[in-house]
C-alpha cells in the first residue's frame, strides 16, 4: 500500500499548523452552527454552544485542544440513532427513516480541523475534487459540468462519465491506511494518531 503511494499523483502537501489557540475562529464556526438541532450524546446542543460567552469559549478551546493529542473518549465517541418521522402521522416504519445524533463537541471539533484543513488542501487539489473545499460547492461544478455537456453538443462529441455513490463509506475504509494517506496531504501525525484512539 505504501509503496503504491509512493508512486500516485496524490500531492505531497506540507505539514498544516493547525492555530487550536485562534479563539475568533472557533467563535466564528460555532455561531454559524445550524441552531434547534438534536442534543448529542455528549449533552451538549448547538443552541447552548452559540450562547456560550468568550471566555467559556476560550476555556472550550483549551480543552479541545487536549483532545487533539489524546483523542475522544469513548463516551464522546458515542452516537444515538432515533426516528425521524417522514409524515406528520406515521402509521408504519416505512414512514420513518433513522438519523444517526453525534456528539456536538465532535461534531464541532471535526467542523474547526476541515475549515483549517480545506483552507490550504483548495491550493493544491485539482478543481474536480471539490468535497466542501472553499470555491468549490455543488453549483460550481454543476456549472462546470452543464459547460462541459453544452460544449459536446456544440462540437458533436461524444461526452461520457459516471456517478460513484459509496454505501456507509467512512464504515468502508480503513482507518489508518487512510490515516497514512491524509498525513501525506498534510493533517499532523499528532492529530491522526488522536483520531485513530477516538
Amino acid at each position: 500500500f505504501q509503496a503504491i503511494l509512493r508512486n500516485c499523483d496524490l500531492p505531497h502537501i506540507p505539514q498544516i499548523e493547525i492555530p487550536w489557540d485562534d479563539v475568533d475562529r472557533w467563535m466564528k464556526i460555532i455561531f454559524k452552527l445550524p441552531p434547534a438541532k438534536a442534543v448529542g450524546p455528549c449533552g451538549w446542543s448547538n443552541d447552548e454552544l452559540r450562547c456560550l460567552p468568550r471566555s467559556c469559549i476560550v476555556d472550550l478551546v483549551w480543552i479541545l485542544k487536549q483532545v487533539a493529542f489524546v483523542g475522544f473518549s469513548p463516551n464522546l465517541m458515542k452516537a444515538k440513532t432515533i426516528l425521524l418521522s417522514k409524515i406528520p402521522t406515521p402509521l408504519s416504519m416505512h414512514h420513518a427513516r433513522p438519523i444517526t445524533i453525534l456528539s456536538c463537541l465532535h461534531r464541532l471539533f471535526g467542523k474547526f480541523v476541515f475549515r483549517c484543513v480545506a483552507d490550504i488542501w483548495k491550493d493544491h487539489f485539482p478543481f474536480p475534487i471539490s468535497g466542501g473545499l472553499p470555491g468549490r460547492g455543488v453549483k460550481e461544478l454543476a456549472y462546470a459540468q452543464k459547460r462541459m455537456i453544452e460544449d459536446a453538443i456544440r462540437s458533436n462529441a461524444v461526452l461520457g462519465g459516471y456517478s460513484l455513490d459509496l454505501i456507509k463509506a467512512f464504515n468502508t475504509f480503513a482507518r489508518y491506511p487512510s490515516a497514512i494517506i491524509m498525513h501525506r496531504l498534510g493533517i499532523p501525525w499528532t492529530l491522526l494518531r488522536s483520531w485513530l484512539h477516538s
